[in-house]
């Protein structure tokens, strides 16, 4: 009973201080949706100055100082609208009195539940609002992860550049390692292969009969002259990183035995092998310059037409067609001799290639963007009164 009482007398109360605020009430609401917060606290401050219990205009400062950043200021109001409304009517949007009671770290009051009347009623005090210290604020809220340091990262960059580049230069000496091996392999079978033809040329030697003995001693010497450097380029080979020396003394030993068996030698076979290299590419480029002379010289002529080959192809097609020419004392004419590619060739090469497709395809700029909660809930009574929310 006592309980309801308290209740009503409250109410009436609230609805009075209503009345009273409802010639600035439009003010204050259109400068909290305008953002105008000095001005609005201004007007709250005055009505706070004449009607103190006003819970309605205390929440309202509440949030104009939350957004002015005068947190104590801030929870100090809704301490105050707390005490004058302990059931919260004062705010018609709950989640925005949450946020606020959060912002300032304000515990709300648990209504008191009324006592067992044993005998006569007496008034239940109403515990004040509990407050929560300043440094409270900074212990609710979550604690940020901090970034990385640069230092860190510059750290873990330098390690993971520096495992790269060792494992480069592992493989690289692995790769090394692989290239010796196998070029050292080779060195050693050209010796085998030298020392064993030796070996074959002492043999035929030793069956000549027509050889003096001191020819076929001769041929001995020499023989085993050649197998002691080829014994000691063996045994240089697994130290060895380069095997000039090992090639150089396997062919040596190669020429020396075929000079017993009275034969062409190796380096004079790669010897004459280059210089009839160097002959053909010299008569070749002769026979290039001399090609458009001798053209203009011999007049018309049968050219063999290559549309598909390059400029050696054309010069070889004129040389053919001014022998075919020259001849003509014992022929009547000289024919003539096309090679052409098929018109389909010719026709793809002229066709222009189609554009190939981007895959571009149509690009949707429609759609509407999904609108978040902007309302300015200014709703309520000075028992239940509006809730301005900014988001």
């Amino acid at each position: 009973m006592v309980s309801i009482c308290k209740r009503v007398l409250v109410t009436v109360a609230l609805l009075a201080a209503t009345a009273a605020f409802a010639a600035t009430k439009e003010d204050i609401q259109a400068d909290m949706r305008a953002g105008r917060w000095q001005h609005a606290d201004e007007l709250l401050q005055q009505v706070i100055a004449k009607h103190p219990n006003n819970a309605l205009a205390h929440y309202w400062r509440a949030e104009v100082q939350a957004k002015l950043g005068n947190i104590a200021n801030a929870r100090h109001e809704l301490a105050e609208a707390d005490r004058i409304d302990p059931s919260a009517q004062f705010a018609s949007n709950p989640r925005v009195l949450s946020d606020l009671r959060q912002k300032v770290a304000v515990v709300p009051p648990v209504p008191a539940e009324p006592a067992a009347v044993t005998s006569a009623p007496t008034a239940m005090a109403v515990p004040p609002p509990l407050l929560v210290p300043e440094a409270s604020t900074h212990q609710a809220s979550t604690p940020e992860p901090e970034p990385a340091s640069w230092v860190k990262v510059a750290l873990w960059a330098g390690v993971i550049g520096a495992a790269l580049v060792m494992a480069w230069q592992l493989l690289r000496r692995k790769a090394e390692a692989v290239r010796l091996q196998e070029e050292r392999e080779h060195a050693a079978a050209a010796l085998r292969d030298a020392k064993k033809e030796l070996d074959d040329a002492i043999s035929w030697s030793d069956g000549q009969p027509d050889l003096a003995p001191e020819a076929k001693l001769g041929n001995f010497d020499r023989a085993r002259g050649a197998k002691l450097a080829i014994d000691g380029a063996t045994a240089s080979l697994p130290s060895a990183r380069s095997f000039d020396e090992a090639y150089a003394t396997a062919l040596r030993a190669r020429d020396i035995a075929a000079e017993i068996r009275g034969k062409e030698t190796p380096s004079q076979a790669q010897a004459r092998q280059r210089d009839e290299a160097a002959q053909r590419e010299h008569e070749l480029r002769v026979a290039r310059a001399q090609a458009p002379v001798a053209y203009a010289a011999a007049g018309p002529s049968t050219v063999i037409v290559d549309h598909g080959s390059s400029s050696d192809g054309f010069l070889t097609g004129m040389l053919v067609g001014n022998m075919l020419h020259s001849g003509a004392g014992n022929h009547s004419s000289a024919g003539s001799s096309f090679r052409a590619r098929d018109d389909d060739d010719d026709d793809d090469r002229r066709r222009p290639k189609s554009a190939a497709w981007g895959g571009g395809g149509d690009i949707d700029v429609g759609g509407t963007s999904a609108g978040g909660d902007a309302s300015f809930d200014t709703g309520g009574s000075s028992g239940g009164g509006p809730d301005t929310s900014f988001d």
